[in-house]
């Protein structure tokens, strides 16, 4: 004869498994709160605002008409980006604190000239200053001439920060162009 099996009871495995995921400590990715420093209106937590040096060099670009690039300021955070175009060294400059986490990223916008007879620079050459030590880290990016702009283009990353208060500066080297969008931290 045949015998029976009982049925499953799922509503006991799934009671203890949200009791085990309930008890597991809350520093799950899920808790993890990304902050935000756009270029114009600063840390969306602490409200500091980025430094701009020289100021002379540098311009809202979402407002420049004289700019030879003009990127659609709807694919930018907050509608916004910094630009400067130099011969001379061009720093921004902005704090950040790391609470519980410890990264922070930077995003630019990357111009791309249609041809190499196009006179406008489209040159990045990136150095990156943390808490006062220069980092090996650098950026460099060439036009790969398709007349694209590349918008949201990660320029660092850093992990592993002690969790502390952080200065960052990020210098656009001579013969250099720098468009900086954000930077987020977690």
């Amino acid at each position: 004869m045949p015998t029976l099996q009982k049925p499953v009871n799922h509503t006991l495995f799934f009671r203890s498994l949200a009791i085990l995921l309930f008890s597991l400590p809350k520093t799950s990715v899920a808790g993890t709160q990304i902050t935000y420093i756009d270029d114009q209106f600063g840390d969306t937590v602490t409200g500091a605002l980025p430094t701009y040096l020289p100021p002379s060099l540098w311009i809202q670009g979402s407002i420049c008409s004289a700019c030879a690039f003009h990127p659609d300021s709807t694919k930018t955070y907050d509608s916004t980006w910094h630009d400067a175009t130099t011969n001379i060294s061009a720093t921004v400059q902005f704090n950040f604190t790391v609470m519980s986490s410890t990264t922070l990223d930077v995003y630019c916008l990357l111009p791309n000239h249609k041809s190499p007879g196009v006179s406008t620079n489209s040159f990045y050459n990136l150095s990156f200053v943390l808490d006062g030590q220069t980092l090996a880290q650098t950026f460099v990016h060439s036009s790969d001439l398709s007349g694209n702009i590349q918008y949201n283009a990660g320029v660092l990353s850093l992990s592993n920060l002690d969790p502390v208060a952080h200065t960052v500066s990020m210098i656009a080297l001579q013969n250099s162009v720098f468009h900086f969008d954000f930077a987020t931290y977690t």
